[in-house]
């Protein structure tokens, strides 16, 4: 009798990040979440069951197009603003001006649109460093846009 044995990649996922989803857990499920471009922009909806900001999936009906386009936009920069980056690759592009974004870029860009909490690559967080993450490990660091609505 031969064994099969079956990779579950959900299950997988969550183990090796199981601090990370254990604190996605406890946010309302209606919860948007701004995403570094990484494993975790899949993650967060897939595995989490929240919504990120902007996914990797495209909205198939018309009247998403340009709000789509926006939020690409707002969190990950124009066309003319990512070939203004050095790089070669999109997503290292796209990374590169999410990093950039600041507390007060993000509290504005929730007053357009839902966005609850930020997810900032640990070494990439000074421009944070004047508010407390929500959430912490060595990989990242998560913060409540709600904070950055305050004067610091």
């Amino acid at each position: 009798v031969a064994m099969i044995m079956i990779d579950n990649p959900k299950k997988d996922t969550y183990e090796k990040n199981i601090d990370v989803f254990k604190f996605l857990e406890t946010t309302p499920k209606d919860s948007v979440f701004a995403v570094y471009f990484g494993q975790l922009k899949l993650d967060v909806p897939n595995i989490a069951h929240r919504a990120v900001f902007v996914g990797n999936g495209f909205p198939f009906n018309e009247s998403y197009f340009l709000e789509y386009q926006d939020r690409t936009k707002l969190i990950y920069g124009s066309r003319k603003e990512r070939d203004a980056i050095e790089g070669t690759w999109e997503g290292d592009k796209v990374a590169k001006f999410f990093r950039t974004l600041k507390p007060l870029d993000f509290a504005q860009i929730s007053k357009k649109y839902q966005l609850d909490y930020i997810v900032i690559e640990s070494q990439f967080s000074s421009n944070f460093k004047d508010y407390n993450p929500v959430f912490e490990n060595e990989q990242i660091k998560i913060y409540k846009v709600e904070d950055f609505k305050e004067t610091k």
